[in-house]
């Protein structure tokens, strides 16, 4: 019934510019998952309540996209905007089937 997963990804330095005259450092984010999944019931099936935990060390990173599916985002006088990754963030869920 105990669930588990902790989970890393590794970035590695990007050039940011067409000259490769900048770029972002490296950065590794770390996440870990853990839940437990209880017995079902008459009205629940396969209830289950997770912990989530994304950034676990609260890595300090740049990304050089706005997640938006362009590689870099241009800003005034066609330099590129940074922005700041996401610290660590915590979340509670329960879910349920019908």
């Amino acid at each position: 019934p105990y669930l588990a997963a902790l989970s890393a990804k590794y970035v590695g330095k990007r050039f940011s510019t067409l000259l490769n005259d900048e770029f972002l450092n490296e950065y590794t984010v770390v996440d870990f998952n853990a839940g437990y999944r209880f017995e079902s019931g008459t009205f629940f099936k396969n209830p289950t309540l997770r912990l989530n935990i994304s950034n676990l060390f609260d890595e300090k990173y740049l990304l050089a996209n706005s997640g938006s599916g362009s590689n870099v985002t241009i800003g005034a006088a066609n330099n590129p905007t940074y922005y700041v990754g996401a610290p660590r963030f915590s979340s509670l869920t329960f879910s349920t089937d019908f």
